[in-house]
C-alpha cells in the first residue's frame, strides 16, 4: 500500500460512456492494470456505466460503487467486489468484464424525495412488499434502519454529516434495491 494509486470513472469510446473503468497506476505513473466493467443486465452503448468510488480492503480486494444509466431512465447503483488484480474470483481475467450480480430486479415501488436533502428524507411506497429501509454511508456503514409501516416514511437525518449515502429498500422476499442520495 502506498506504492500505487487508482483512477476510475467512465470510458468514452466513440462518444459513448459504455463502460466504467478502473486503472491501477504505480507512483511513477506506469499502468499496473486497467479494466473495463459493465453491469450484465445493461450491456451495450445505450447504457452509461460509471465507477464512482473504490475502497481497498486490508487484503487488497476492492469494493466498488458504480452506477448504470439506461438513457432516458433512472440511474441504478450497483456494488461489486474485485481482487487485487481487478478480477472476479480469479487472478486471470480480460481487460473487459461483465460484472456478475445477484441483485434482484424490482419495479420501482418507491419514490425518494427530496434528493439532495437536508434534514428530512421522505420515501413514498407504492406497494407493501418493502419490509424496511436502511441508510448507509458510501463505504457501507449502516447509519439508520426503519420498518416500512404505511405508504410514507420520513427519515430524520438532521444528525448526519453532509455526504453521499445509499438508501436501500429491503423487500419481504429478501430482495434489495438501492439508490444513491445526497445530504447537503
Amino acid at each position: 500500500k502506498g506504492d500505487y494509486f487508482f483512477g476510475h470513472g467512465a470510458l468514452n469510446e466513440e462518444g459513448n460512456f459504455d463502460s466504467g473503468f478502473i486503472t491501477k497506476f504505480s507512483n511513477e505513473g506506469d499502468t499496473i492494470w486497467s479494466k473495463k466493467y459493465q453491469h450484465p443486465d445493461h450491456v451495450g452503448i445505450e447504457f452509461t456505466h460509471y465507477i464512482w468510488d473504490i475502497i481497498e480492503q486490508n487484503n487488497g480486494d476492492l469494493g466498488v460503487l458504480a452506477s448504470v444509466n439506461p438513457h432516458a431512465e433512472r440511474t441504478s447503483i450497483w456494488l461489486f467486489e474485485l481482487n487485487a488484480n481487478g478480477c472476479f474470483k480469479t487472478d486471470e481475467c480480460g481487460v473487459y468484464n461483465i460484472v456478475a450480480t445477484d441483485e434482484l430486479e424490482k419495479e420501482d415501488s418507491f419514490v425518494i424525495y427530496p434528493n439532495p436533502f437536508t434534514n428530512l428524507l421522505s420515501v413514498e411506497l407504492s406497494d407493501h412488499t418493502v419490509d424496511h429501509v436502511s441508510l448507509s454511508t458510501i463505504d457501507g456503514v449502516k447509519v439508520m434502519r426503519q420498518n416500512a409501516i404505511g405508504k410514507r416514511l420520513d427519515l430524520d437525518v438532521s444528525g448526519l454529516p453532509n455526504g453521499v449515502y445509499i438508501l436501500s429498500m429491503h423487500y419481504a422476499d429478501g430482495g434489495v434495491k438501492s439508490e444513491k442520495v445526497l445530504k447537503m
